[in-house]
């Protein structure tokens, strides 16, 4: 036991005990009446004990008592239990050895001579009682030995624990790397492998690679990666399947060394939708684990590339620089038309019917007069735009000539004027306030940047002057006319399920070529024409709520990235919301999750420990008190589990653990030798023990003691 003395101050007590001592001495040299200098000598003593044990106080003593406390030693006993843990392989049942080493006698003893602390562990820690191992089920879909092991660390003070013991097969497959969380740590790990190190015979297919999205039409190509061991020289058939129907086999020699081999497919995809594709190998003879044979996957096929029909009143300057800029996009199949006298064209012609026409998904209009299109194909085209078609109609000296009468009128956002409209001069674009948000007018994430764009392209070369514009149209942007009132120059709108833009100006080619020659690019321009034909062809009845995941079919124990992508009316990202998703399956509410926001309208968060089979997600996004929409989708979780993918026990792994911490590695077997040669030393922590003198009521009666005894013999000697 240690003894300390603390005060606030030592030099100003020692300077004034002195003091204070000398003035009681003073004071007591001499009295009246006099008396005995036996008296004098003890009221002198009264005197100075009271005010040094007074100025003692004022600087708040404290005494320190400090002791050391003898505990056993902390040790941590970390268990896997995921379900490679439960495979039998050349050595026996993982499980059994598991329990074995729990029912060792040297356990006990370890228990009896420490502080034992048991966790269990795959994807996730959690405590366990040692006596309920009989229960322990190994069912962990994935084995995740660093988070393991960070999460233990916050769970302890380095200098808490002694040592940590880590019962694993080693098969690590999900998280981050171990060896980096225990640099952190400052305890030894000791590793015991449990399972066979060796190569079984197992054949196991480890990837697929494939695109999530194809086109009608298009040889969709995979990429199938095939692991084996102990098949060397065995022809194994490939098999790619859909609902049970098989598609195509490819057949491949296995090497059996555990090497990756690749067999390639080209698929043709015909129908669009959603198709759920199979890959599987069949089960050789004698395998470890049948079910790591196959795997599924989804792919998104959807309609083929985006057909736009150009439909020009003549040649002209903005027709060949439209043309150029559409043939650019590989995403854009154009087909061009250019009208010549008596509503004929140059080459090709109008569609004929309905049918021919919905093979195109964007129609636009190009300086063109309604006698090119009088009659059917005006009709046509009504009924196109109607039933979720686009229409991009842009002006010049012909444009909206004689519309007022056409059954486009009604299709169109705006209202043309009857006679002739078209106005040349020098128009300088501006957005107007939807115009700086909305995807078409949108070149540039930054509003200074998209701005700073727009003006520096230089002016248009005319317009058309309008009647007036729908009041369910928005307009994108306008200029200045001759005589300062502002003309419409995009406006955006909708009809039945299509969209409709009216772009009524001309010499947009300026944009490009101009630009050149000032010494600048067109990429303003493109950006411009991209978005404009990217928003004509979405389509109107797009939900404002879309739902995604990185992937369609997930690995038992792999985490789901999920993200909603929110829309406003108009299509333009929809941030501050609050997003709500209810996970289910066969109608059996799951889980419910509140999605992070991550900006530009994307709201995401992580999924994991999802039972198998197909999970249901139901999306609700509020804006304020406001329901702005929701959405539903789906993904699934495969029977294969990560634990299957790597069947063999890593000891690698375990060895390089133990070495970097300071511990030691061993095979199950060697568990009751490792715990008996454990340096355990019993832990001591010192105790401390603070009296603050200065708070204590005795004290301060003595004091008073001293005062009221010195009072009471001066005033039985009556003295001054």
């Amino acid at each position: 036991m240690a003894l300390n003395f603390h005060l606030n101050s030592v030099f100003i007590p020692l300077l004034l005990l002195p003091i204070l001592v000398a003035l009681a001495w003073f004071f007591y040299r001499r009295t009246n009446p006099p008396i005995s200098r036996r008296l004098r000598r003890f009221l002198f003593i009264l005197r100075a004990a009271a005010l040094c044990l007074l100025t003692f106080l004022l600087f708040e003593p404290v005494l320190t008592f400090t002791s050391t406390l003898t505990e056993k030693p902390t040790v941590a006993l970390l268990v896997d239990r995921s379900q490679s843990m439960s495979l039998t392989d050349s050595q026996g049942s993982r499980q059994k050895q598991l329990l074995a080493l729990f029912a060792s006698s040297t356990l006990d003893s370890l228990a009896q001579r420490s502080r034992l602390r048991t966790f269990v562990f795959a994807d996730d820690l959690t405590d366990f009682d040692l006596g309920l191992t009989d229960s322990l089920a190994l069912t962990g879909q994935g084995t995740d030995i660093g988070s393991a092991l960070e999460q233990f660390e916050k769970k302890f003070d380095p200098e808490e624990l002694s040592a940590l013991i880590l019962l694993s097969d080693g098969a690590n497959n999900l998280g981050k790397d171990p060896l980096s969380v225990i640099k952190r740590m400052k305890v030894p790990i000791f590793t015991v492998g449990i399972g066979s190190p060796e190569g079984e015979r197992d054949i196991r297919l480890s990837g697929v690679l494939s695109p999530s999205v194809a086109y009608t039409g298009d040889r969709l190509p995979l990429e199938v990666t095939i692991q084996s061991w102990g098949y060397a020289g065995v022809r194994a058939t490939v098999i790619l399947s859909e609902k049970g129907e098989k598609l195509a086999q490819q057949y491949v020699t296995l090497t059996g060394e555990g090497r990756e081999q690749r067999v390639g497919f080209e698929l043709p995809v015909e129908k669009p939708g959603l198709h759920d594709y199979q890959v599987s190998i069949p089960v050789g003879e004698g395998e470890l684990s049948p079910e790591n044979n196959d795997q599924r996957f989804k792919v998104k096929v959807l309609d083929s590339r985006i057909r736009v029909l150009l439909v020009a009143g003549g040649p002209s300057p903005d027709f060949a620089f439209l043309k150029r800029t559409l043939e650019r996009e590989k995403d854009v199949e154009l087909h061009p038309l250019v009208a010549k006298k008596a509503n004929r064209f140059y080459q090709g012609r109008f569609p004929a019917s309905g049918k021919d026409l919905r093979k195109f998904k964007l129609v636009i209009l190009l300086d063109l007069p309604r006698s090119v299109i009088r009659g059917r194909p005006e009709r046509l085209l009504s009924e196109f735009v109607r039933q979720g078609g686009g229409l991009l109609v842009i002006g010049g000296e012909d444009a909206f000539r004689g519309y007022t009468k056409s059954p486009l009128a009604n299709v169109l956002t705006v209202t043309p004027r009857s006679g002739v409209s078209f106005r040349s001069g020098e128009f300088q674009l501006e957005l107007s306030a939807p115009g700086e948000k909305h995807p078409v007018t949108l070149l540039s994430e930054d509003p200074m940047e998209n701005q700073r764009m727009w003006g520096e392209l230089p002016p248009l070369a005319g317009v058309n002057r309008l009647e007036g514009v729908s009041r369910k149209a928005t307009p994108l942007a306008y200029c200045k006319g001759p005589s300062g009132d502002s003309l419409p120059l995009a406006v955006v709108g909708s009809y039945g399920k299509g969209r409709v833009m009216v772009a009524p100006f001309c010499g947009f080619w300026r944009w490009d070529l101009v630009m050149w020659g000032i010494g600048k690019t067109n990429r303003a321009s493109d950006k411009f024409w991209q978005n404009t034909v990217a928003w004509l062809t979405v389509p109107r009845d797009l939900s404002p709520v879309q739902v995604s995941t990185d992937k369609k079919v997930y690995r038992s124990g792999e985490k789901v990235n999920l993200q909603v992508q929110l829309y406003d009316p108009l299509a333009s990202p929809l941030t501050e919301a609050n997003v709500i998703v209810t996970l289910s399956q066969q109608g059996i509410k799951q889980r419910q999750v509140q999605l992070k926001d991550c900006g530009d309208g994307r709201y995401r968060s992580q999924l994991s420990k999802l039972v198998p089979g197909t999970h249901q997600v139901e999306v609700i996004a509020w804006k304020g008190e406001k329901k702005v929409g929701q959405g539903r989708g789906e993904f699934t979780v495969d029977q294969y589990s990560l634990e299957f993918q790597q069947t063999r026990a890593n000891y690698e792994l375990l060895k390089r653990i133990a070495y970097h911490s300071g511990g030691r590695f061993c095979r199950a077997e060697g568990f009751s030798r490792l715990l008996g040669e454990l340096d355990l030393k019993k832990q001591r922590w010192p105790q401390t023990h603070s009296v603050k003198l200065y708070s204590y009521p005795w004290i301060l009666a003595l004091v008073l003691g001293l005062i009221a005894t010195e009072w009471t013999v001066r005033r039985r000697r009556r003295l001054l």
